[in-house]
């Protein structure tokens, strides 16, 4: 099975390349190669504001020459992918909200916490007010509820911060949705993100070269 990577920004560039005659809907989406009709391919879309993949399977439904010299393909996707298919379009990846409400800014703090064999160490990429993801090569469970401690620059006293493991990237880390955090806590929480929305840009969102996304 073939393999197309496509970069979309947030659930809006879905939206623009959907295709809703297809019976089980489906994407318009670029390539340099003249695949087949019928043809089965696996749609990786790289969701950049979720920091994400989903991976779509879908059959080639038709093809074009474009102006520009690549291919337009109409991927319908199989049955097998409705549950994922209904999450993007209706703003919902693994239970977050694709058009983000907080901005994330990239940051490394040292994030400490344990589980039932070990007591880890990790750092941040980047945080919000409603989350945070953590750089680890081992993950926790999905779903699963994490207390752990995050270290601001400075302080003695670390942040104790509670969530749920929302997502989770394979080798690379997973993101936590804060849950349940003490009035205090939330207090430090608050103003250290704040301190990062006055002397940090926005988490940037760098497109690669090879981006198959459409305009």
């Amino acid at each position: 099975m073939r393999s197309i990577y496509v970069e979309l920004r947030d659930r809006r560039d879905f939206l623009a390349c959907y295709l809703s005659d297809p019976p089980h809907g489906g994407m318009v989406v670029r390539s340099q190669e003249a695949l087949s009709e019928g043809e089965l391919l696996e749609l990786n879309l790289r969701l950049l504001d979720l920091d994400q993949e989903v991976p779509m399977r879908g059959l080639v439904l038709w093809r074009r020459m474009s102006d520009a010299g690549f291919f337009e393909l109409g991927v319908g996707f199989l049955a097998t992918e409705a549950v994922k298919r209904e999450e993007l379009l209706t703003g919902t990846v693994d239970g977050i909200y694709s058009e983000r409400r907080e901005k994330r800014y990239s940051v490394s703090l040292k994030v400490t916490y344990e589980t039932a064999s070990d007591f880890i160490i990790d750092y941040t990429r980047n945080i919000s007010s409603g989350g945070i993801f953590i750089t680890s090569k081992s993950s926790p469970t999905l779903n699963s509820r994490l207390s752990f401690r995050l270290h601001p620059p400075g302080d003695v006293e670390p942040i104790q911060v509670c969530g749920h493991v929302a997502w989770i990237k394979k080798g690379q880390g997973f993101g936590v949705r804060f849950r349940d955090i003490d009035l205090i806590e939330q207090e430090r929480l608050d103003k250290l993100v704040g301190h990062f929305s006055t002397s940090t840009p926005r988490y940037p969102m760098a497109l690669a070269a090879h981006s198959l996304r459409p305009d």
